[in-house]
């Protein structure tokens, strides 16, 4: 897998955001869900926050997170003719959460063909980017797969090192 843009990274990174213990959903999460579900795929951002914060709430409540998205390549607005503009998500996103899962199962596969003792996330990294890999391209989908315990964190001194469950 080459270097991705920034755009993608941020991405992955929000498909790959772990929840909380109570499997709560980050809001840029809770945003994506809203405009998968949404009939044309087009909300405005009162709609937008009515579905992702709840019903007394206000677009002031999403506007920042929206385009912060928006900046990073996730979401873009479309022409309604009306005054508050549509949001929709930029298409292609779909095929970076099929990129996403691929990565996850890559990860995967390479941990279990790893040592007993495990790995660690810069060997993981350069496993599956190549030399130019860094920890911090990997950590987000260890973590979410350790919170979907499809990975475990082994035992060991030194930096973590992670092991199929």
């Amino acid at each position: 897998m080459e270097d991705a843009a920034p755009e993608q990274r941020y991405a992955q990174a929000l498909l790959a955001a772990p929840t909380g213990p109570t499997g709560v959903y980050t809001l840029e999460q809770k945003i994506v869900q809203a405009l998968s579900a949404a009939p044309t795929g087009l909300l405005d951002a009162l709609q937008i926050a009515k579905a992702t914060v709840g019903p007394n709430a206000t677009q002031k409540m999403v506007n920042p997170t929206l385009y912060a998205m928006c900046k990073a390549g996730v979401l873009e607005t479309a022409d309604s003719g009306g005054t508050r503009p549509m949001w929709k998500l930029v298409e292609g996103y779909e095929e970076i959460a099929r990129a996403q899962t691929a990565l996850e199962d890559e990860i995967i596969a390479i941990v279990g063909k790893g040592p007993a003792c495990g790995m660690d996330a810069l060997q993981i990294a350069k496993a599956v980017i190549g030399p130019k890999g860094r920890k911090t391209d990997v950590n987000p989908t260890l973590y979410e797969l350790l919170r979907k315990d499809k990975l475990k964190l082994v035992d060991g001194q030194g930096p973590p090192k992670w092991g199929v469950v």
